[in-house]
């Protein structure tokens, strides 16, 4: 009898489920109360493997205290141990908030499936600079989500840089039953207010606009929202994805 990968996967978390003793981690500055299972927490994630297992009070007490997480941005992480999916919709500030608590907590595979749901979020859209901007302030030098925005707005600029100061601004992936008009001076006036910014956004839009020059026939940069495949993932020492 061949049993299926599925059926072995879910008697494999029955198992962890079974067995498992339950951590109380309380997040937040009012300790909302989460009862998750240790052998969940401490396989996805080293942070809570070196607090549940390495002798400190976390674990003799079955207690974690997290005050400074967003209990939004933990629900989304605490889905994806569980489920090892991410959905957190067209909030970006979300997105940035999980990936950054991902970075945190040692969990690359998660901040890696926020990446691709941010990108795929602009597979039909023009990106707000604002959007762009907030992750920039918001992600360290070298950030992944920061250069997949980057050049995600590189990119929409080179197609038609008029939507960016005209009326033909379209759609938003955040809230597309705004009218178009709104867009276009909204999009038009944040993309000003970048420009005339001294700060590493517009000088990493600069030097990206002085490198892309083909030597023949001009070309579009690449379109992250339609890549597919390992692009800009991280990976704990140095292993790519499948």
């Amino acid at each position: 009898m061949v049993t299926s990968t599925t059926s072995q996967d879910a008697s494999s978390k029955s198992q962890i489920f079974a067995f498992s003793d339950i951590i109380s981690v309380f997040v937040g500055q009012n300790k909302l109360e989460y009862r998750l299972h240790e052998a969940i927490l401490t396989t996805k994630s080293p942070f809570f493997e070196k607090c549940l297992c390495s002798g400190m009070k976390e674990q003799q007490e079955k207690k974690v205290y997290l005050p400074d997480v967003n209990p939004s941005e933990f629900d989304i992480m605490i889905m994806w141990m569980y489920t090892e999916k991410v959905n957190p919709g067209r909030d970006n500030a979300l997105i940035t908030g999980v990936y950054l608590l991902a970075d945190r907590f040692c969990m690359p595979d998660l901040q890696n499936g926020l990446v691709d749901a941010f990108r795929a979020n602009y597979n039909t859209y023009l990106i707000n600079p604002m959007t762009v901007k907030n992750i920039w302030r918001l992600t360290p030098e070298g950030c992944k989500l920061r250069e997949a925005a980057l050049d995600l707005m590189f990119n929409r600029l080179c197609q038609n840089p008029s939507q960016y100061r005209t009326a033909s601004v379209g759609k938003s992936a955040t809230t597309p039953q705004k009218p178009e008009s709104e867009f276009a001076i909204e999009f038009a006036i944040e993309f000003e207010k970048l420009l005339q910014e001294n700060g590493p956004l517009p000088s990493a839009l600069f030097w990206k606009r002085h490198d892309h020059n083909p030597p023949t026939a001009y070309s579009l940069p690449p379109d992250p929202s339609s890549m597919s495949g390992c692009v800009y993932h991280v990976h704990a020492n140095g292993k790519k994805c499948k």
